[in-house]
């Protein structure tokens, strides 16, 4: 009867455990950026405001050194080209230190971009001898991210839970813009945001 009562508390024991550890490794963010059009050099002219919505995970059980795969959903609006709604994943390393700061110093990913044209696009009517309008196109386009962050674990805590200030530069590439003449388009977006411990 003993070893009975013993083995359940050292059951409920590792689930407890488990529940924590389970409970520490995914992060929900949520940021807005400036997302212009720019190869590697961020540009604050004109407006390209984004926002982005994502849950990280943490694939290891080190506290300081940790391997980490978001899962990112955005929008942003690029005047007279698109609007922007990208779908996609990106893997990275973090480093933890004791002071609340966290260093990302290199993340890289990629996904899927469903691009709506902000204009009406036209095709030459040879018959016609004129464009005409073909209505706001509809591309299913790929990118690619590369980036680096950094974040600040602050002594306020929602629901029990520590907030994170997080900072964020990527390099995007999406393609392909217009088959003939653009192939693809750099976006260099800078992020702010918060995130909290799911």
């Amino acid at each position: 009867m003993k070893q009975a009562f013993l083995f359940c508390c050292f059951l409920a024991f590792m689930g407890q455990i488990q529940a924590q550890e389970t409970a520490s490794k995914w992060q929900g963010t949520l940021s807005i950026g400036q997302y212009a059009a720019s190869l590697a050099v961020p540009k604050f002219t004109p407006i390209r405001v984004g926002v982005q919505a994502g849950a990280t995970y943490q694939w290891n059980n080190n506290k300081k050194h940790q391997f980490t795969q978001s899962g990112n959903l955005a929008y942003f609006y690029h005047q007279n080209l698109q609007h922007a709604i990208q779908l996609y994943t990106e893997v990275g390393y973090q480093i933890h230190l004791e002071n609340g700061l966290r260093i990302n110093p290199f993340s890289i990913g990629g996904g899927y971009v469903a691009s709506i044209g902000d204009m009406d696009s036209f095709e030459w009517n040879t018959e016609m001898n004129a464009y005409e309008s073909q209505g706001r196109t509809f591309r299913n386009n790929w990118m690619i991210s590369l980036g680096l962050g950094f974040g600040y674990e602050t002594g306020i805590k929602i629901a029990e839970r520590p907030l994170i200030f997080n900072f964020n530069y990527r390099l995007q590439v999406q393609g392909t813009i217009v088959q003939e003449n653009v192939p693809i388009m750099a976006y260099s977006p800078i992020m702010l945001g918060v995130s909290l411990p799911l």
